[in-house]
């Protein structure tokens, strides 16, 4: 059966939690300066080859 998390193990957990909400934070922060400073990153579109049927195969 489980058991509740002690507290060492709930200090841990809510630690790396707010890590990692602080680093996706921290790099969307990173992102909206990029693009105010760059402008948008330019995307190359993508153009991918469709088999295409062949009649009478």
């Amino acid at each position: 059966s489980t058991q509740p998390l002690t507290w060492s193990e709930l200090g841990i957990a809510l630690a790396v939690s707010g890590l990692v909400f602080r680093a996706v934070e921290l790099e969307k922060l990173v992102k909206r300066q990029r693009v105010k400073n760059e402008g948008p990153a330019r995307v190359e579109p993508v153009v991918t080859a469709l088999p295409t049927a062949t009649a009478g195969a």
